[in-house]
C-alpha cells in the first residue's frame, strides 16, 4: 500500500516503528510474535500497512520491549527516564553509554 496522505502517513507512524524496533532487535517477524505475542499475520499486516496498529498491540509489544513503549506511541523520547528508540540505543551503545533503564 503506497502511503501518499500526510495525514494517513501521520496514522501509520506506529506501524513503521514496529517494524523499525523488530528490525533494529535483528528479530523476524516468526521470532517477534513468539516474544510479544502477536499473530504472524497481524504482523505482517501492521508492517504493510494494510491496518493501523491497535492500542493492545502495542501494549503487548510495550510489556516486552518496556524502554521503547513512548517512542513506540509518540515517535518521542524521554531518556531521562529510560523511554528510548532504536537509533538513540544504537548511538549510545557505539559511544559506550548506557541506556534508559540499562
Amino acid at each position: 500500500m503506497q502511503v501518499n496522505n500526510t495525514s494517513m502517513k501521520d496514522e501509520y507512524q506506529s506501524n513503521l516503528r514496529i517494524k523499525e524496533l523488530r528490525e533494529h532487535l535483528g528479530l523476524s517477524r516468526d521470532e517477534f510474535c513468539v516474544k510479544t505475542g502477536l499473530g504472524g499475520n497481524q504482523l505482517a499486516n501492521i508492517e504493510n500497512m494494510k491496518q493501523k496498529t491497535p492500542v493492545y498491540v502495542l501494549e503487548k509489544i510495550e510489556n516486552v520491549y518496556i524502554n521503547f513503549g513512548y517512542w513506540l506511541s509518540t515517535g518521542k523520547t524521554i531518556e531521562e527516564c529510560g523511554q528510548i528508540s532504536p537509533e538513540l540505543e544504537e548511538v549510545r551503545n557505539q559511544q559506550g553509554l548506557i541506556t534508559g533503564t540499562d
